[in-house]
């Protein structure tokens, strides 16, 4: 398909060798057109100077604004049109709606340790990460305060405010200790200077009785150890 200078007669094989002519015969460069897909059709086309580039023609301008969903901000209650794909789980018209829905949301209770907090996102279930970790794991976890924090810190590995913030989310609001008492718990048990997992399961894999003295004779730690619950 040849391409035709659009100030002569002359044909060309492409496009850039009719370019290359019209300037230096006609002493006037052509600026390469703006492609874009549209967004109604998908088909390729060159966007009209002035134009959104959205869409290649009218009919396709037209069609898209009639296969339309409304739909009515559960901030505002003013409505606003989305395109189909756009509508699930759509619920405000706008970011200025939804920042203000997300600052009037009411306080809730963590599902994990039960503290009442205020969400920053109205999908927030938990009050802090360590009760979104704590609700998230499958090891079994003591009723013990003692044995909760040895677990944590000798087998997991954490640090003292890693555990403190794990036993606030697993005793709760009644039952958790303060920071102070952890830290003491550990020190009266001895493991004050951190055991890291990896330590404490080669220590078992040489002696598997080398730590079966366990805070109260709880057997949680063989259970943690066996994967089981």
């Amino acid at each position: 398909m040849t391409v035709g200078c659009p100030s002569c007669t002359r044909e060309f094989d492409d496009r850039e060798a009719m370019r290359i002519h019209h300037a230096r015969t006609h002493g006037e460069s052509l600026v390469e057109p703006e492609l874009s897909t549209c967004d109604h059709c998908g088909e390729e086309f060159e966007v009209s100077p002035g134009t959104e580039g959205k869409y290649c023609s009218r009919s396709c301008t037209g069609a898209a604004k009639r296969n339309r969903e409304t739909m009515t901000c559960e901030n505002c209650d003013e409505e606003f049109e989305v395109k189909p794909s756009d509508a699930d789980g759509r619920r405000f018209c706008g970011n200025d709606c939804r920042s203000e829905s997300m600052r009037e949301l009411d306080d809730r209770d963590c599902e994990m340790c039960g503290q009442t907090f205020r969400p920053s996102r109205d999908s927030r279930r938990y009050c802090c990460r360590a009760c979104r970790f704590e609700a998230e794991t499958s090891k079994p976890r003591p009723d013990d305060p003692d044995m909760l924090v040895w677990l944590l810190y000798v087998y997991e590995g954490h640090n003292k405010t890693e555990t403190y913030r794990r036993q606030r989310a697993v005793l709760g609001n009644e039952d958790r200790m303060y920071r102070s008492e952890v830290v003491e718990r550990l020190e009266d048990m001895g493991v004050a200077g951190r055991f890291a997992s990896e330590t404490v399961n080669n220590a078992l894999a040489a002696d598997p009785s080398a730590l079966e003295e366990a805070p109260d004779g709880d057997d949680t730690w063989r259970q943690y150890q066996e994967g089981s619950s």
